[in-house]
């Protein structure tokens, strides 16, 4: 999306747009995340939780296996984004239907899998520690009475 959308937001310096998938670095932690499309075109082809789907993802070192014939993609001249070339230390998928996590034990690192719930359907937004790894979801419902309804939720 281009910044002139965002018109208060991309005066932030902090406002960043990125590319699906994105990787990126923070205080040594390698986190890698996809908007999700990934998981739920390979759910058209296996019946597999979305954690499972990511599992399978990451230790086929190839991010989105149905691109570009059912999830779409663009095609690269040099290297693709979707082939992993290093092992993340968080791996998620995003606007699934729930949160749900697991770690993964690798041979030489163990990875933190997530499915992060869309928001705009289960109004929970997930907080994760870096130092401890643990993940936490936030709730911003609206009870029966119409007053907002924040609950964190220690998982």
């Amino acid at each position: 999306m281009h910044r002139c959308l965002f018109p208060k937001a991309s005066l932030c310096d902090t406002f960043n747009l990125v590319t699906n998938p994105h990787q990126f670095d923070i205080d040594d932690c390698t986190i890698l995340g996809t908007s999700g499309q990934n998981v739920e075109s390979m759910r058209t082809y296996c019946n597999k939780t979305p954690l499972e789907i990511l599992e399978k993802t990451l230790l086929s070192r190839n991010i989105a296996p149905t691109a570009p014939d059912s999830c779409g993609s663009f095609p690269f001249k040099t290297r693709s984004p979707l082939v992993l070339n290093q092992t993340p230390h968080v791996y998620f998928a995003g606007n699934q239907k729930e949160f749900t996590s697991t770690l993964h034990k690798g041979p030489t690192e163990d990875v933190l899998l997530l499915t992060i719930p869309d928001f705009s359907k289960a109004n929970n937004i997930v907080l994760m520690n870096l130092a401890t790894m643990k993940c936490e979801t936030m709730n911003f419902g609206v009870d029966s009475n119409g007053k907002i309804d924040n609950d964190v939720v220690m998982d």
